[in-house]
């Protein structure tokens, strides 16, 4: 068989690509593509019919969907696809790595425009991605290691519905600013910032901040080495309510109301106060060292308000409502190795996992309008040195934009812990020492007032006795 020649250059739009019943049927619009199906690229080695495949290079790709059995070569390609949520429909490419697996790529083509990749099974399960599972760096949004020799390294801000970080070395997650003041990590809900912590690099200060007051709860020990080393000769201000809670400690004037001069009667009961002595049973103190003090308990009965009180607590369970975003549950397949019969047999695992749920919503702008965006410019026609078109005229293509935004729900956390036994009464748990002094200043006081008047009685006496001795 002797083939025909083929003009250099061909313009194949409108082609129609079919494969079925052991044979690659092939239909062109021009005659040269029976030349291609029976010929192959190489015109002196024919295939012999229309049943075998065919490999050969092309300068520019342009496809909507298209399947390859053999070998594609080609300058330029560009494949055109749906546009929609990640998914095997909505692909644009995709790589089948075998029977069950695929690996798929795709864009969203209105805001928030994105590309995407995803593994996907025949069906609606995904698979794991590995990104350098044998090792390497990964850069996103840059292209050089920073020195820092991190595996993982982004310019720019992370944004995470849940993020877990593990570190090869002590450093484990590190964030750095680049030279700028401030290095601010924020906690947020629904994207609205609950809570900040940050670095300042001026002033070397780590800030904690929050909009809706200064509230923080640790859940362990508060511990700061430095403290202990800024010393003072004021007085203590500080005061640790039941609940953990830190208040400063204050005698102004301005909070007080009622004012009038303590009543001796009051203070004359700190007499019946008994100073003992005692060995501590607190974690904190050395159990070989002894103290003076009160007893709580004893000092309570003399006058509540000479000790600090504390609720009884018990087991229970307490509710949280808060704001979660919603999730969906989707199947991911992974490989597991089985020993069977002596040998290694490598299975397919399919596991459940949840994925974040988002609103896709329409954004419209301060007067009601929908706001527009470009989705693809418009082009023109490309043609060949010999004038065929190679790629038709496009138009602009609009869209309204779209915001993805979190779909949240309410959720209740419930949290095993100690909460108050509210049957119970609340027991003594400290001395206010404090109030002490003002019972004991007020009995110096009037013990001092009482002195000068038995001196001016002694005087009195003193001078009567000198008068009548004189006589």
């Amino acid at each position: 068989m002797t083939a025909p020649l083929l003009p250099p250059s061909t313009d194949i739009t409108g082609s129609t690509v079919t494969q079925g019943e052991g044979k690659t049927a092939i239909t062109k619009v021009f005659d040269f593509l029976d030349y291609i199906r029976d010929y192959g690229s190489d015109a002196s080695s024919p295939k012999a019919g229309p049943g075998n495949t065919v490999d050969f290079a092309v300068k520019q790709l342009s496809a909507t969907t298209a399947h390859f059995a053999g070998t594609l070569t080609a300058t330029t390609a560009a494949f055109f696809g749906p546009s929609g949520t990640p998914s095997r429909a909505n692909a644009i490419h995709q790589v089948q790595a075998s029977t069950n697996m695929f690996i798929c790529t795709g864009a969203i083509t209105d805001a928030p425009f994105s590309g995407w990749i995803q593994t996907a099974d025949p069906g609606s399960g995904v698979y794991p991605l590995a990104l350098n599972p044998n090792g390497g760096q990964i850069f996103i949004n840059k292209l050089i290691d920073d020195g820092t020799g991190a595996v993982l390294q982004v310019a720019g801000g992370i944004s995470a519905t849940t993020a877990h970080f593990v570190g090869g070395n002590a450093t484990g997650f590190s964030v750095d600013n680049g030279g700028q003041q401030y290095t601010k990590i924020d906690i947020q809900n629904a994207g609205i910032t609950k809570a900040s912590v940050y670095w300042d690099n001026v002033n070397n200060e780590l800030v904690y901040s929050s909009p809706n007051g200064p509230h923080c709860l640790l859940g362990g020990n508060i511990i700061v080495p430095g403290i202990y080393s800024d010393t003072t000769a004021s007085a203590s201000n500080v005061f640790v309510d039941t609940d953990g809670t830190l208040k400063r400690s204050t005698s102004s004037e301005r909070y007080k109301t009622a004012i009038e001069p303590l009543a001796d009667e009051y203070a004359d009961k700190l007499l019946d106060a008994v100073p003992i002595w005692y060995r501590s049973l607190c974690a904190g103190d050395n159990p070989d060292w002894s103290y003076y003090g009160f007893s709580a308990e004893k000092m309570a009965e003399i006058d509540p308000r000479y000790v600090f009180w504390t609720p009884q607590y018990k087991n229970g369970v307490e509710e949280t409502e808060t704001q979660i975003q919603a999730t969906e549950p989707v199947t991911v397949k992974s490989t597991e190795i089985v020993i069977e019969n002596s040998k290694a047999i490598q299975k397919i695992i399919s596991k459940k996992v949840e994925q974040p749920v988002f609103d896709i919503m329409p954004v419209f702008d301060e007067n009601g309008q929908p706001v527009i965006v470009e989705v693809s410019s418009a082009k023109a026609a490309v043609f060949d040195e010999v004038g065929n078109e190679i790629e038709h005229a496009q138009e602009a293509v609009f869209t309204q934009m779209t915001h993805a935004a979190p779909h949240m729900i309410t959720k209740i956390v419930k949290t095993d812990k100690q909460v108050i036994d509210e049957s119970l009464p609340m027991i003594p748990d400290g001395v206010q020492y404090e109030r002490i002094v003002v019972g004991h200043h007020s009995i110096i006081q009037r013990l001092i007032t009482e002195n000068a008047e038995l001196k001016q009685v002694l005087t009195a006496l003193t001078n009567r006795l000198e008068t009548l001795e004189a006589k």
